[in-house]
């Protein structure tokens, strides 16, 4: 409880000081964080270093790692709170000061308690008739001016209450070691912090929003306010397409901690999720250039995610989406992270003046279909509405990052069909080029329904794949025929799944047009752009 005393000679704006000892703290532990993944985890994780007693090493790193990342982030929102505390506090004492500056201006007196004391004396009415109604009206002054300050005094011990009771949720369960359920546990407080600040999960866009408002939101917040937010909802703004992908994939990593921590079945299998996990966590002990950023995640039913292999915000070479074809879930993640870095990895070396300058998204954005089925089945339906949105979004990121990307998406099998749909509607799909590999029939007659230059449509088939030659049943005509109308590349591999074997030349073509060189990839037929 605040009294009037403590209210009125309090010091509230120190509370200002405090908090920037905090968040200089949350910027040390951040560092620090760093230091232990390049300096410790990542040197021995390289050494070979194998065996029982590694695996106990790398657990134990592991965790350390994630005390550091939860320290420094729960660190940084309590700054914030103590920040927001200083703020309100101080609007509550400039409201007494100005109640006290008229209490002095009328000649009237205020009590320890904060009661103002109506004039001495006595005035008579039939004598002094002004003077008697200057008198009562300091009467009524002076009822109002306590009513004024008990109600500050009272909104301060509310506002004393509120903050204390949201400060001491971000109490460590276990200081020093990391215990089960810290990071919903996070997430819990921050949800209370952003509550108290009035702000909640109903400001931030709703699902499907565009890229642009989205981004538009992101960027009106405080570097606090988007902590906080990332930390109280990380699933609604880690699925925000448009927001930087370091941001994404800060809150899809802590959605998955939850996700894993809560080990709902009603969630799906979380043995998934931690698997993605550990990959997730392995990628920042290698090279820069092959670093993970997991850009969307659900694990309910089959599961969807997004993983690109390097940064999209910043790649001058982009595959802004691999999409897959049918049978493809989340437990397939790893397959598919690897598909998406062989071809990274294939096109980087392609421009060997700029390391890292390539990125790959692994996109495993929708619900694929458990067999072939007939174009009424609705999967690329709806599948590209949600791909035309992601890859908008990229181009959004970059274009805040002030990045000018070649940009290709790549469709195999049933997942051709999707980014025909998607390149079919409206303006088109955000891209210079179009691959696809295996289709059984992008939805559309030929490739001048693709809102791109057909000679930036780009098909391969191995000699021996099925689906191309079932698939136009279904799905419209085969793209790898001359009468598509888009460029055949060679394929040397064999199958319906090979099309991404390293060293082939398969691969290598994809790779070429990835990064823009057009004459150097080995048609079957079509003309090149120039």
């Amino acid at each position: 409880m605040v009294t009037f005393l403590e209210l009125r000679d309090a010091q509230p704006t120190r509370l200002g000081a405090a908090a920037d000892e905090w968040l200089r703290m949350a910027e040390k532990l951040a560092r620090l964080e760093t230091r232990v993944v390049n300096e410790l985890t990542k040197p021995l994780r390289n050494s070979g270093w194998a065996g029982e007693s590694a695996d106990i090493a790398f657990r134990s790193f592991d965790r350390l790692d994630d005390e550091l990342e939860l320290a420094a982030r729960q660190t940084r929102n309590l700054a914030t709170v103590i920040r927001f505390a200083r703020t309100e506090f101080v609007k509550v004492q400039e409201q007494l000061r100005a109640v006290l500056g008229a209490v002095r201006r009328d000649g009237l007196q205020v009590d320890d308690r904060g009661a103002v004391q109506p004039p001495s004396g006595y005035v008579s009415e039939s004598l002094d008739p002004i003077g008697y109604q200057r008198y009562r009206q300091l009467i009524a002054n002076a009822r109002a001016y306590t009513d004024q300050i008990t109600t500050l005094v009272r909104r301060a011990s509310q506002l004393d209450g509120d903050c204390a009771r949201v400060l001491m949720r971000f109490e460590p369960y276990s200081p020093g070691r990391m215990a089960s359920g810290e990071w919903r546990d996070a997430t819990g407080d921050a949800r209370s912090a952003l509550n108290l600040m009035g702000m909640t999960e109903r400001n931030i866009p709703a699902a499907g929003s565009a890229p642009q408002a989205n981004r538009a939101w992101w960027d009106g917040l405080s570097e606090e306010h988007r902590s906080l937010y990332l930390a109280a909802h990380p699933d609604r703004v880690g699925a925000l397409d448009g927001l930087p992908a370091q941001q994404r994939h800060d809150a899809n990593q802590m959605a998955m901690r939850n996700l894993i921590e809560m080990r709902s079945a009603a969630d799906g299998p979380t043995e998934r999720l931690t698997t993605l996990l550990d990959r997730l966590e392995a990628s920042e002990y290698g090279p820069q250039a092959q670093r993970l950023y997991l850009l969307g995640i659900d694990n309910r039913l089959d599961g969807l995610g997004v993983v690109s292999v390097g940064n999209p915000d910043t790649a001058r070479h982009l595959g802004v989406a691999v999409v897959p074809g049918i049978t493809v879930t989340l437990d397939d993640m790893n397959g598919q992270i690897d598909r998406a870095g062989a071809l990274r990895q294939t096109a980087d070396d392609l421009t060997p003046d700029v390391e890292g300058d390539v990125a790959v998204v692994a996109w495993v954005g929708y619900d694929t279909p458990g067999v072939v089925t007939s174009p009424a089945h609705g999967y690329a339906d709806t599948a590209a509405p949600v791909l035309d949105r992601f890859v908008d979004g990229t181009q959004v990121a970059q274009e805040a990052e002030g990045t000018q990307s070649h940009r290709t998406v790549v469709g195999h099998s049933y997942g051709s069909s999707v980014v025909g749909l998607a390149a079919s509607q409206g303006n088109g799909l955000a891209v210079h080029d179009i691959i696809v590999a295996g289709s059984p029939g992008m939805r559309v007659p030929d490739a001048t329904h693709l809102n791109i230059d057909p000679r930036h449509v780009w098909a391969g088939r191995a000699s021996d794949d099925p689906i191309p030659v079932i698939g136009p049943i279904s799905h419209g005509p085969a793209p790898h025929t001359e009468a598509f109308g888009a460029n055949r590349f060679h394929v040397d591999t064999s199958g319906h799944v090979d099309y991404w074997r390293p060293g082939s030349e398969s691969l290598r073509n994809q790779a070429h047009i990835l990064v823009g060189q057009y004459d150097r990839v080995t048609l079957d037929h079509g003309r090149p752009p120039r």
